[in-house]
């Protein structure tokens, strides 16, 4: 099983969200998606060490305020030279919303952040987010970090192939 995390930076109404213009893996290439990664022999097999890790990697921000709210499951089959293999992708979803990282982050990677308005009535030099330009899951994933009620001891479990 492959573990991994996704996070997505909000401010703290909810109005913004900060994202990431991917250049891999090739299957991302090219639209915009949260910060995160696979997890490393550092992050211990905890899924909030690595998503602290990679914030602070991708965009030079440490925050501890990450809250998770989703497990994805995703089986992937994966072709070999005598038959199909099914793989898991295990990818631990997290948000956090405060304004402090809005005018902290920078860019440290080859991958450009950006930060969009989710509201069109909000009066904000922000580009209103267009989620053809998103990878296909970006619009529910959003909706469902900012429901708060979500117990971040208990993530919901969403298991797909």
């Amino acid at each position: 099983m492959i573990e991994m995390t996704l996070g997505f930076l909000f401010d703290r109404r909810y109005r913004h969200v900060l994202l990431i213009k991917k250049r891999h893996p090739e299957w991302q290439a090219g639209l915009y998606n949260g910060v995160g990664g696979k997890f490393e022999n550092v992050d211990q097999g905890q899924p909030f060490k690595c998503m602290c890790r990679e914030a602070e990697e991708e965009l030079g921000i440490y925050t501890i305020g990450w809250r998770p709210y989703c497990v994805m499951e995703i089986m992937v089959m994966r072709p070999t030279d005598s038959d199909r293999f099914a793989e898991t992708k295990r990818i631990h979803v997290f948000a956090v919303s405060n304004d402090f990282w809005f005018d902290q982050f920078e860019q440290r990677t080859d991958e450009k952040p950006q930060i969009f308005k989710l509201d069109n009535t909000l009066h904000s030099s922000a580009e209103l987010i267009d989620y053809s330009k998103c990878i296909p899951n970006l619009c529910w994933l959003l909706q469902m970090a900012q429901d708060t009620s979500i117990d971040p001891a208990k993530p919901l479990l969403i298991q797909y192939a």
